[in-house]
């Protein structure tokens, strides 16, 4: 059968090609102090009922912590919209549903994600997105990285392209099952093609990388396999239950917002993290969940209720979402990309 292009040399030397690759990160892991943060904060519209009520001491403290994901609306302009906003028509439309399904963020946040979960993995929705994220890594803040995606959830399949601050990986395949290393133990089968950039690009044309292999978790807090709205929504429901059956779970329901031109429902999840070896990903994350799509369109996690910037554990954000686009099986062949 005919291998892949560019897949002719022998073992040893692919293994040599990632040692190279996995060095050179070592070097140059693009993940530093002086990285710089910025957030861009909501505007609330509407609060939720619990926040509206009248203040205890309790709810005092919640709606100050919330004021660092939820900035004071002001006379500016909002920023165009990334992705397409709601028509009138749609809000129209929809408005008694969303009635319903805030009533339910309201008095039961985790079972609102639930049926967010279910109905999202229920369509099986391929798409085309522009996703940003800047994550907090063994060795500093990472930059905020902008990052072309084509998804298909079946056979799970990512395609990603690093349009902005790429560090050492330009481009990375993966489709659920294609490229497994049998003679790797456990974590370290599953494989992704990747093309790197910089200064190994120039030496090193393509390689097959363990998802969860050293260069990966280096690079990203979370494995390319964990990409994507569903599998977003599940990890966010898995650490609540956790945290839930550890009687330390604080999930609360902020009320409406807008998000970069997009109106979204505004989620608090505080979890019990003291650190990296807790068991727990963050302590505090806000959920901005978009209304038409009703998906998370943005995610922020803090080590610190304050949720100051240089708290920041993880920035999450998705636009130019296009569901149902065109993707096909050439856009997951490294022959598609020359490699």
């Amino acid at each position: 059968m005919p291998r892949d292009k560019g897949w002719s040399v022998r073992p040893v030397f692919q293994w040599l090609a990632g040692a190279c690759l996995l060095l050179a990160l070592m070097l140059d892991p693009g993940c530093h102090t002086e990285n710089s943060v910025e957030l861009v904060q909501a505007t609330p519209i509407k609060q939720s009922r619990a926040a509206s009520a009248d203040p205890t001491p309790e709810t005092e403290s919640r709606d100050t912590l919330s004021m660092s994901a939820m900035q004071v609306a002001n006379n500016d302009p909002v920023e165009p919209a990334d992705v397409a906003s709601v028509s009138p028509s749609v809000v129209n439309t929809a408005a008694a549903d969303s009635m319903g399904f805030e009533s339910v963020l309201d008095s039961d946040p985790l079972e609102a994600l639930r049926r967010l979960h279910s109905e999202f993995a229920a369509a099986g929705r391929s798409y085309r997105c522009v996703f940003t994220r800047q994550e907090m890594l063994p060795s500093g803040m990472g930059p905020e990285q902008d990052i072309s995606v084509i998804f298909r959830p079946e056979p799970f399949s990512v395609a990603m392209e690093f349009i902005k601050n790429p560090g050492l990986v330009k481009r990375a395949l993966f489709v659920k099952g294609r490229w497994v290393d049998e003679s790797a133990e456990g974590e370290l089968k599953d494989q992704a093609f990747v093309q790197p950039a910089g200064m190994a690009g120039l030496l090193i044309k393509s390689l097959k990388q363990p998802i969860r292999g050293a260069m990966a978790k280096r690079t990203g807090r979370r494995a390319i396999d964990q990409f994507g709205f569903e599998r977003a929504m599940h990890l966010i429901i898995e650490f609540c239950e956790k945290a839930r059956d550890d009687g330390a779970l604080k999930l609360t329901y902020e009320g409406e917002a807008d998000f970069k031109g997009r109106r979204v429902w505004v989620i608090r999840r505080e979890l019990p993290y003291t650190g990296p070896d807790s068991g727990y990903p963050d302590l505090i994350a806000h959920f901005y969940i978009d209304q038409e799509h009703r998906i998370p369109i943005a995610i922020h996690t803090f080590s610190d209720p304050k949720c100051r910037v240089e708290d920041l554990l993880g920035k999450y954000e998705y636009r130019d979402v296009k569901f149902d686009a065109d993707v096909s099986d050439a856009d997951f062949e490294p022959a598609t990309y020359g490699l």
